[in-house]
C-alpha cells in the first residue's frame, strides 16, 4: 500500500498554512464593504496532487484534506469534504492523465474558485450570515479572489513542473 498521499496530504496541509500567511498580511475591512480576497494555495496544490494518487486513497486524501480544512480554518462548515471529494472526482475525470497544460490548470482553477465560492455564498446567504447581493459579492470577493489566484497558480504550474512529482511507474 502506497503511503504517497500521507505526504501529499502534508504538503497540501503546508500549502494551506501558505494561504493563512498571504491572508494575514492583506488588508481586511472589519465592515465587509471593500475588495476581498481568498488565496486558494492549497486548493490549487491539492488539484495538482490528486491526480498522482491511486484511486482508492484519492477519495480517502479528499476526505482528509476537507475534514483538515474545515477544522482548522473552516470552523464548522462539514461542506468541504463534499467538495474536495467533487474536486477529486471532476480533476480526474476531467483530465485522464497526471499531467496538465497551462490553460487547462487555469480552467481547472477557475472552476474551482467558482464552485467552491458559490457554495459558500449560497450557504452564507439562505443561513443570513451575509448581505451582500450577488453583483456586490461577484465585485468584492469572486473577481478579486479569482485575478489573484490566477496570477499565483501560473507561478504553481511553473513550479509544479520543475518539481518531479510525477512517478513514472515500470509497466513490464
Amino acid at each position: 500500500m502506497s503511503k504517497t498521499w500521507v505526504r501529499y496530504f502534508l504538503i497540501t496541509a503546508g500549502c494551506f498554512v501558505i494561504d493563512s500567511t498571504i491572508t494575514f498580511f492583506m488588508p481586511f475591512d472589519f465592515t465587509k464593504n471593500s475588495y476581498m480576497v481568498v488565496p486558494y494555495v492549497g486548493t490549487m496544490v491539492f488539484c495538482f496532487l490528486v491526480n498522482h494518487v491511486e484511486k482508492e486513497q484519492r477519495y480517502l486524501l479528499s476526505v482528509l484534506v476537507g475534514l483538515y480544512f474545515t477544522i482548522v480554518y473552516g470552523n464548522s462548515l462539514a461542506i468541504f469534504p463534499l467538495l474536495y471529494v467533487g474536486l477529486a472526482w471532476g480533476v480526474n475525470k476531467y483530465t485522464k492523465g497526471m499531467h496538465f497544460q497551462l490553460f487547462e490548470y487555469i480552467y481547472i482553477v477557475f472552476s474551482t474558485i467558482l464552485a467552491f465560492e458559490t457554495v459558500l455564498y449560497l450557504l452564507m446567504w439562505f443561513t443570513g450570515m451575509t448581505q451582500l447581493t450577488v453583483v456586490l459579492f461577484l465585485q468584492l470577493r469572486f473577481i478579486p479572489t479569482v485575478l489573484f489566484n490566477l496570477l499565483i497558480s501560473i507561478v504553481l504550474f511553473i513550479i509544479y513542473n520543475k518539481v518531479e512529482w510525477r512517478v513514472i511507474k515500470n509497466v513490464y
